[in-house]
């Protein structure tokens, strides 16, 4: 189910990053962070909405500060 699309504005895995742990090595270590959310209201990315998709429809339930999967 489609909770949003977003494009990385670049490609920024040419430098390690300030904070990358040495355990990471590969991939990108540093750019634009991105934050989704999905509430009962819809889904949104950088607080525009990406997809009408809320967390009734993926079976997602609030439980104190993380989510639970009803089955």
């Amino acid at each position: 189910m489609l909770v949003g699309t977003w494009t990385s504005p670049s490609d920024f895995g040419d430098l390690i990053g300030k904070l990358t742990p040495d355990r990471w090595f590969h991939g990108t270590e540093y750019g634009t962070l991105a934050e989704w959310k999905v509430t009962k209201e819809g889904s949104f990315i950088n607080g525009l909405q990406g997809a009408e998709t809320t967390l009734d429809m993926l079976g997602l339930h609030i439980a104190s500060r993380s989510a639970s999967v009803s089955k």
